[in-house]
């Protein structure tokens, strides 16, 4: 796949490896995807791969703030009630 891609022009090698990087997702097991991928320095220059990056820093703030939020209840909620039956 490098190889082939190598033959493309400069300005297009990262938005060729981000959709690569995207539809292997689709068929192959994320380590084989990993393997590959790591090999190129395309990806991180790719704005498509950035996104990607962006997402998943975003979606991991949200998982934080929502464990944050649970924490702060239980909190209240023992302050208020008592420790919670089960």
């Amino acid at each position: 796949m490098k190889q082939r891609l190598e033959r493309e022009p400069a300005s297009q090698k990262a938005q060729m490896w981000s959709a690569a990087f995207i539809l292997m997702g689709l068929r192959y097991e994320q380590a084989l995807i990993q393997k590959i991928v790591a090999r190129s320095h395309f990806m991180k220059e790719s704005v498509t791969y950035q996104a990607i990056l962006e997402e998943g820093k975003a979606e991991g703030k949200a998982e934080g703030k929502a464990e944050e939020a649970r924490t702060i209840l239980l909190l209240l909620g023992r302050d208020q009630f008592g420790e919670p039956g089960r």
